[in-house]
């Protein structure tokens, strides 16, 4: 991790994401600029977290160690993404259980979590910033837990469908083996997916890079309305 000692840096990621409307200025004010490299660790799994953070740029990956030593992937998140919002309301000083690591530069605005314990605990739309952030969260594990029963190629579909409602039509892939693993399908599974829906004029794949071309074409693979 690297401290970057850059205000006008830190100012704009502020204005950009509008944050001085749903953080306390005394908050903001502690909050410092970090760097990573690709493949570092925010945070590690069974390790403490005490640290709060607010992802600015770049995408991280969220995933734990399953028993039988395979590393699950469970979330990618991007800007504006929170990070530790969980620990705010523990009770218990529970080990971190899920491993949060950079899959390419990224830069966080962070400060020590009982910062925004303390500031932010009784603001009313510091509380509100963290809820819409909790409930989005939820609401895709509940949309991961609902795609058990579904096929790859209907999962890829969702996934894509969902990228692009995020990002536009165009838009990187994450890691083949990190995505498949996301998924719930074999990385062999998913790239015949992919292929497929490239020779059917549904996308456009070109080494990470994907461009949506039929939406609705990629949407009747789902039970999604288009």
């Amino acid at each position: 991790m690297k401290r970057l000692f850059d205000n006008d840096k830190k100012a704009e990621a502020i204005n950009r994401f509008a944050l001085a409307q749903s953080i306390p200025h005394e908050l903001l004010a502690l909050f410092e600029l970090w760097e990573y490299e690709k493949g570092a660790y925010l945070c590690r799994e069974g390790e403490k977290s005490e640290t709060f953070f607010l992802l600015v740029e770049g995408k991280l990956q969220i995933g734990y160690l399953h028993p039988n030593g395979h590393q699950v992937i469970f979330a990618f998140e991007s800007p504006l993404s929170v990070i530790g919002e969980f620990e705010l309301f523990k009770e218990s000083d529970r080990a971190n259980n899920v491993n949060v690591k950079a899959v390419e530069p990224v830069l966080v605005l962070a400060t020590p979590a009982e910062n925004a314990l303390r500031l932010g605990s009784n603001d009313p739309a510091f509380l509100r910033f963290l809820l819409r952030y909790l409930a989005r969260k939820i609401d895709f594990s509940s949309t991961m837990l609902s795609q058990v029963s579904l096929s790859a190629e209907a999962r890829v579909a969702r996934y894509l469908i969902g990228r692009m409602g995020s990002e536009g039509s165009m838009f990187e892939l994450e890691r083949r083996e990190a995505l498949a693993g996301l998924l719930g399908i074999s990385m062999r599974h998913l790239n015949r997916t992919l292929s497929k829906m490239a020779l059917q004029n549904l996308i456009f794949v070109k080494n990470k890079r994907v461009q949506i071309i039929n939406q609705k074409g990629l949407s009747a693979l789902t039970d999604m309305p288009f």
